[in-house]
């Protein structure tokens, strides 16, 4: 008899122990990653392509027109618009800064800060940076602006620009135009256009 208990004794700790929560879990599943998507490609307009639309500022009183698809970016007295562009591109760009004086600009100062301003872009570029001297061509709203051309690379890329300043009363307009120099030729009728399409507005 003592046997017999003893036998079932076993069989029910075996049993027990089978049934104790535990289960052999086997190798850890590799959880499959999801592939980040791929960007889309940007598709680049010629000039002939572009379209346009009105920025308008109320405070300084201007208006002229940007590329409709490029992005408008702000900062202190600035107001720019950058082309969307693939990884390894350099952006085409398009400003207006405006930069204010307690009195009437005289034309010591007017060239000082033609100067300064390139001195200014020239920070974003390799040492092979190179502009031309300021001088009279191009107009600006409506008035003679000093312009200039320069050349420099930017992450080695070769890049063109374009500056035209011009002095009302006690404020400086400086309009800068920039871009890849493969595309320079082309879009040099999207900087014409713009600069062009600059007018006055009354104050609101």
């Amino acid at each position: 008899m003592k046997r017999f208990l003893l036998i079932l004794l076993a069989a029910m700790l075996v049993f027990l122990g089978g049934c104790s929560g535990e289960e052999d879990e086997g190798p850890a599943a590799t959880p499959t990653p999801t592939p980040a998507p791929s960007p889309t490609p940007v598709v680049r307009l010629s000039a002939a392509q572009y379209s346009y639309v009105e920025y308008r500022n109320n405070i300084i009183r201007l208006k002229f027109l940007v590329p409709a698809h490029w992005i408008q970016r702000d900062g202190d007295n600035i107001v720019s618009f950058r082309e969307p562009v693939n990884n390894g591109e350099i952006p085409s760009l398009v400003s207006l800064a405006v930069k204010t004086f307690s009195r009437e600009v005289n034309q010591e100062t007017y060239l000082a800060e033609c100067n300064t301003y390139m001195q200014y872009i020239s920070q974003q570029f390799a040492e092979d940076f190179t502009y031309s001297e300021f001088a009279e061509g191009d107009r600006l709203v409506d008035r003679p602006a000093m312009c200039s051309t320069y050349s420099g690379t930017m992450n080695g890329v070769a890049v063109q620009g374009y500056v035209a300043i011009v002095a009302n009363g006690a404020r400086l307009y400086a309009f800068h135009f920039r871009c890849e120099a493969g595309r320079y030729a082309d879009l040099s009728a999207v900087r014409d256009y713009i600069r062009n399409s600059f007018e006055t507005i009354s104050a609101v």
